[in-house]
């Protein structure tokens, strides 16, 4: 499969991953996660949303895994938003279920692109029943979240 030959539209991609799947007896999925580690590797970030997106269009790949490659994706290809609604329609919602690498990744792109006030609303549900403060570090920042049902308040420490 040769991805990295074919026009850049939805279209051409889809097509030709329909195709090479219809001659498969099962959908090729350690096939797929071969091909979007080399395109990772390569950092073609368009190309690994649509293959990402095709696969999930397809029924296959819902997993947390694959949730966390497409908004790494996202975010690199400097689709920050559409990482954020993709989070807040098929992750964010129930949290309980959701692994802390996945929402510390969620943390580092809205703390990356400058958007606290959206930070704010996703830590502060992961540690309301927590301590009334809580620590998260970024780099060489440390998040403070203080977890109070009437005040969401954030404060980034450098050190």
């Amino acid at each position: 499969m040769q991805l990295l030959e074919l026009n850049d539209s939805k279209e051409a991609v889809y097509g030709a991953l329909d195709a090479w799947v219809a001659w498969e007896q099962n959908f090729p999925i350690a096939s797929l996660k071969t091909i979007l580690i080399s395109l990772e590797k390569d950092q073609q970030w368009h190309r690994v949303v649509q293959v990402i997106k095709w696969m999930l269009s397809k029924g296959q790949g819902m997993t947390m895994g694959t949730y966390g490659q497409l908004i790494r994706a996202l975010d690199m290809d400097h689709r920050v938003e559409e990482a954020q609604k993709f989070w807040e329609i098929k992750i964010g919602s129930d949290l309980h279920s959701v692994p802390w690498q996945l929402c510390h990744l969620m943390i580092s792109v809205y703390y990356r692109n400058n958007m606290l006030q959206d930070l704010v609303k996703v830590c502060f549900p992961l540690f309301v029943t927590a301590e009334p403060l809580s620590r998260i570090k970024l780099g060489n920042f440390l998040l403070l979240l203080h977890a109070n049902i009437n005040l969401q308040t954030a404060i980034c420490i450098t050190f």
